[in-house]
């Protein structure tokens, strides 16, 4: 099928900013989106609203708060050929989220610790939270060594749980490959470290070093499942799943040499292993 793809798009942002003193402020903003696409087997029009307030202040000298609420309103319509559905067709969702992180200064000029949590209700599976830390030491001038951890997750999205897409692989046979979208798919999700140090042993020059281990679980699959027949027909399924693991980890690297007024080298190296 040879035929032109239409895409349009169009969005609205505001933003509200107030600052009631020199250790506070506050902000608010409103985005609305809406997009339309359409191919020779798939038409979708999406429109979303989203709302987003933060507050940051100083709690004492030596600790700042900074929190916020937020919300989304997606709403998708979709047409399709028939070998390839998305069920139901029209869709809306809502996602509400909420974080709070907050910086302490532990050790005036030398330790540093930030600890907080984004925390979401979505509609395919509920409750999620994200944690993260993060500490910056800084054992002498020109010295700095960090380490964090952080939990993170990609949440499903209509494909993962309302897709079928049949094939033929034999179109002269009754036989269809369907891939199937799982109304049980959850999260995927990944624990991530890393440990890092900055040395900068001139003014014209420093070093990076860091090292990261990320753990993934419930990573998308496709499994095989029993052949069904319909009338005239009979359906070989395939269906996503959670049923993948993985670990990433590796190395990197990197300089910034000012060699001369007008003229800065950068050198970086990375070492990745999946």
């Amino acid at each position: 099928v040879e035929k032109d793809t239409d895409l349009s798009g169009m969005n609205l942002l505001g933003r509200w900013n107030r600052t009631p003193s020199e250790t506070s402020n506050l902000a608010v903003q409103i985005y609305y989106d809406r997009t339309f696409r359409r191919e020779p087997t798939f038409q979708e029009e999406r429109n979303t609203v989203d709302l987003d307030f933060q507050h940051r202040f100083k709690v004492t000298g030596r600790q700042e708060l900074i929190w916020g609420l937020g919300y989304r309103f997606t709403k998708g319509d979709t047409k399709s050929v028939p070998t390839l559905v998305i069920s139901p067709r029209n869709r809306a969702d809502n996602l509400f989220s909420a974080f709070i992180q907050d910086e302490i200064v532990l050790v005036d000029d030398r330790l540093r610790l930030t600890v907080g949590s984004k925390f979401e209700h979505n509609d395919y599976t509920g409750f999620e939270f994200q944690p993260s830390g993060r500490l910056l030491w800084t054992p002498a001038d020109h010295h700095v060594l960090w380490a964090s951890f952080s939990r993170a997750v990609r949440t499903p999205s209509r494909v993962d749980r309302d897709i079928a897409a049949s094939s033929a692989p034999f179109p002269a046979l009754p036989f269809f490959a369907r891939l199937l979208g799982n109304k049980d798919f959850e999260s995927e999700k990944v624990l991530a470290y890393e440990l890092g140090y900055r040395i900068q042993p001139t003014d014209r020059l420093f070093v990076d070093l860091a090292g990261f281990y990320n753990r993934y679980d419930d990573l998308f699959s496709v499994e095989t499942g029993t052949p069904f027949l319909e009338p005239g027909r009979l359906i070989f399924p395939f269906q996503f799943d959670n049923k993948m693991k993985a670990q990433v980890y590796g190395i990197e690297i990197a300089a910034d040499w000012r060699w001369l007024d007008w003229w800065r080298w950068r050198f970086s190296y990375s070492h990745l292993r999946m």
